[in-house]
């Protein structure tokens, strides 16, 4: 049983990473003036998974959503208005929510796993 939950965790994680990082190329493609014309599509696609997600998740993996989430909205005024106040890569909040976001679903994916391993443990 707990297996079959981890790996459509898995597959549910793994569909909100591809999201996100279409978002975040689009993004990119914005800001280079390379618009792929998939923005709607990829920030759409991406808001489904984070709504899936933040229904089975951690509350640590909800946190980490939540941050990156946020960053590409807090990006836009400088993506759209190409104006920054800072010498900052507009993106650079969006790729650090997404670096954490990772650590968030990896540490999820594996504490089962090592529960699994270690029976005694759950036995306390």
């Amino acid at each position: 049983m707990r297996d079959d939950v981890t790996d459509d965790k898995k597959g549910l994680y793994r569909d909100l990473l591809i999201g996100l990082y279409g978002w975040h190329d689009s993004l990119v493609s914005v800001l280079k003036d390379e618009d792929d014309g998939k923005l709607s599509d990829n920030r759409s696609a991406a808001c489904k998974w984070i709504v899936e997600t933040s229904l089975v998740s951690s509350d640590a993996v909800r946190a980490a959503v939540r941050d990156v989430h946020r960053a590409p909205f807090r990006a836009q005024p400088v993506i759209h208005g190409g104006t920054s106040t800072t010498d900052e890569w507009p993106l650079q909040g969006v790729q650090e929510g997404l670096s954490a976001l990772e650590d968030a679903l990896g540490a999820e994916l594996v504490a089962p796993a090592r529960a699994a391993s270690r029976p005694w443990l759950r036995h306390r």
